[in-house]
């Protein structure tokens, strides 16, 4: 299925609304010239890649049981299983194999267009239904849609600010704070 491109605030608004009775899950991009890959896959020797060796099973064990020893004084003694482990980890920045994705269009949309440093094809939010199995990503339910001009993705920004999804309410926490508002000074939109 071809993407479809988001030209304006009012078209992501308008798939939120067409929408909103689906279940679905989304996912937003910085960049739609990579593939569709957890933080740990994404191995390369570009900027930004999250590894500069192959992800292997071996290596994420050490990892994890790395941040398991270090992280304990940070976190309730009430964390069961590695996967539980896993999604903390990748929640504070660890990168790992899984691959976050969101209920809300919206949420998805504040990650594609967070950053406005990548050009290219643009940002991508990819959305998903038909669930609750997925293989592979190769889904037939998968939708993308594309916003490729940056002052477009600047603009949803600022509207999704509007609407309180920033990084002070996503990450709650003095780091999510600082950060917001560290956006909010660059622009003066104090």
């Amino acid at each position: 299925m071809p993407a479809t491109v988001i030209s304006s605030w009012t078209d992501l608004a308008k798939e939120v609304e067409r929408l909103a009775p689906e279940r679905m899950l989304f996912r937003g991009e910085r960049t739609a010239d990579r593939p569709l890959l957890p933080r740990a896959g994404r191995e390369g020797n570009y900027n930004g890649a999250a590894r500069k060796v192959p992800w292997s099973l071996d290596s994420e064990r050490l990892a994890l049981a790395r941040f398991q020893r270090e992280a304990r004084p940070y976190l309730p003694s009430t964390i069961g299983s590695d996967w539980e482990w896993l999604a903390i980890a990748q929640h504070h920045g660890m990168s790992t194999r899984l691959l976050d994705w969101s209920e809300s269009l919206l949420v998805a949309a504040y990650f594609a267009v967070e950053s406005l440093d990548f050009e290219g094809a643009g940002a991508v939010i990819y959305g998903l239904s038909g669930l609750p199995e997925i293989d592979a990503f190769t889904h037939q339910r998968l939708i993308e849609w594309r916003i490729p001009d940056v002052a477009v993705r600047q603009h949803i920004k600022w509207m999704l600010n509007a609407c309180a999804i920033n990084e002070a309410t996503l990450f709650p926490g003095i780091d999510g704070l600082s950060r917001h508002i560290g956006w909010l000074y660059k622009w003066d939109g104090l």
